[in-house]
């Protein structure tokens, strides 16, 4: 099973290449596929961001996640 998780943009690197925020962590993700702005949502696994998502569904996945102990 696969599982992509919600992380906030906080900044716009060179070559399709972002900072994004999950839990308190950093991380530089992969953006070739998506097209964000700091402070957009967006769905990432293994380093890529697949997906731009609301952050009603943010949340709604961060609860969850919450509940399972992840």
């Amino acid at each position: 099973m696969c599982l992509a998780i919600p992380a906030r943009i906080s900044q716009l690197l060179d070559n399709h290449l972002a900072t994004a925020e999950y839990n308190g962590n950093g991380m530089t993700v992969e953006m070739g596929l998506v097209e964000a702005e700091v402070g957009d949502y967006v769905l990432i696994h293994a380093g890529c961001a697949i997906e731009r998502i609301d952050p009603a569904m943010a949340a709604d996945i961060f609860e969850i996640l919450k509940e399972l102990g992840a």
